[in-house]
């Protein structure tokens, strides 16, 4: 829920594609800036049992679904910000916040089933999140790369640089195990950690290497 948000946005991820209807309204960040939008959708959504229709703009570039004013609206939703409670269809529901621990910004997520073939080194196709879509048009000009790690036993991923702005990236992974390895759809490969801005300058990195 988001009370900020004048009207509802799914993310792509969690929509049929064919079911996405052109539209020209726009998402606005925070910061004023434009938010790429896809169409417009209308989906139906569980909610505590009922099945309660959702309207909203399609976004590659946000994370989770927000449900705003409009919905609320369209819903008779009562929000007793003391009790901490929301009231639908004549149900209550326990609203709680974010947990402060979770501060990621921008990660790569598996696009498509991957098998990574036994001590070898394959380019994963991945697609960039942003939690905050005002992150997709920073006012500040900054380089990220993706966090080198150990994704399982013998199983690593690269330090990748990825543009600015990408809704896509290959991410280099590096498969030291003797059997092939499986990497799901969706499955989140790594965070996105900004990086020195003299990085590039000294390494001669370009935006198809991976350094583990």
């Amino acid at each position: 829920m988001d009370t900020g948000c004048e009207q509802s946005v799914l993310p792509a991820r969690f929509v049929d594609k064919g079911e996405i209807k052109p539209t020209s309204q726009r998402i606005l960040a925070a910061n004023g800036s434009d938010i790429p939008v896809l169409g417009q959708v209308r989906v139906v959504a569980d909610v505590g049992g009922q099945q309660l229709p959702v309207e909203g703009l399609v976004s590659e570039y946000v994370f989770e679904p927000m449900l705003g004013i409009d919905w609320m609206e369209a819903n008779e939703a009562l929000w007793i910000f003391r009790k901490g409670v929301m009231e639908i269809g004549g149900r209550t529901f326990k609203m709680s916040a974010r947990p402060r621990g979770n501060t990621w910004i921008r990660r790569v997520m598996v696009a498509e089933e991957t098998f990574v073939p036994p001590r070898s080194e394959y380019d994963v196709a991945t697609g960039v999140l942003y939690r905050d879509p005002s992150a997709f048009w920073p006012s500040v000009k900054s380089q990220w790369a993706t966090a080198r790690q150990e994704l399982r036993p013998g199983v690593y991923v690269a330090g990748t640089v990825v543009p600015e702005r990408s809704t896509a990236a290959y991410v280099r992974v590096a498969n030291l195990r003797d059997e092939e390895v499986k990497l799901s759809k969706g499955m989140v490969l790594a965070e996105l950690n900004r990086t020195s801005s003299a990085w590039p300058r000294i390494i001669g990195v370009c935006y198809t290497c991976a350094y583990l």
